[in-house]
């Protein structure tokens, strides 16, 4: 199992931006990283 932890950040400024970051998130997680996901605009 893969130790290493990936950091999505995107924008929820339209579909594509998320479904990307669901997407992404998606992959990485299948691959055995721990991932996180913030948007952009809850950290402003």
């Amino acid at each position: 199992m893969n130790s290493d932890k990936i950091v999505v950040v995107s924008a929820s400024v339209g579909a594509g931006h998320d479904g990307v970051a669901r997407e992404l998130g998606r992959r990485f997680t299948a691959d055995g990283f721990t991932v996180t996901h913030h948007d952009f605009l809850d950290l402003a």
